[in-house]
C-alpha cells in the first residue's frame, strides 16, 4: 500500500476547518482498491465522468457530461480565506438536483468563492 497523502485543512478567520477528503488519504485504500471501486462503475452503467466527479472530486462533469469544460485546478487558490472586515455573499443556484448555496467574497474587482454547499 502507499503512503496516505496528508490532509489538507484550510482555517477560516472565525476558527473554521474545510478540508477536501478523497479516498487517497485511506491507507487502506491503495491501488488494488481503486481498481476494483473503478469496475464498480462500468457494471452499474456509469463511466469515466461519474468516477472523475464522485471518486477523484472533479467537478468538470455534471450528470456524465462536462458541465465547466474549461475548468481547470490552476484556478484554485488553497490559501483563499474569507475576509473578516468584508461582507459574505449568499449565492444561490436553483438546480433541481443538487441544489446548491455559494458562500463568496467580492475582494477588489474579483469574486472569491468561499464554500459550497450541495443539497
Amino acid at each position: 500500500m502507499s503512503a496516505p497523502r496528508p490532509l489538507r485543512v484550510i482555517k477560516t478567520p472565525r476558527g473554521f476547518a474545510i478540508a477536501a477528503v478523497h479516498y487517497s488519504l485511506d491507507p487502506n485504500k491503495g491501488l488494488e482498491w481503486r481498481r476494483k471501486e473503478r469496475a464498480k462503475y462500468g457494471i452499474e452503467g456509469l463511466g469515466q465522468a461519474d468516477w472523475d466527479r464522485e471518486q477523484e472530486i472533479d467537478f468538470r462533469s455534471q450528470l456524465g457530461a462536462p458541465g465547466y469544460p474549461a475548468f481547470s485546478d490552476l484556478n484554485l487558490d488553497p490559501e483563499l480565506y474569507a475576509y473578516a472586515t468584508l461582507p459574505l455573499c449568499l449565492c444561490c443556484d436553483f438546480n433541481v438536483d443538487p441544489m446548491g448555496w455559494e458562500i463568496a467574497q467580492i475582494v477588489g474587482r474579483k469574486v472569491h468563492f468561499i464554500d459550497e454547499i450541495k443539497l
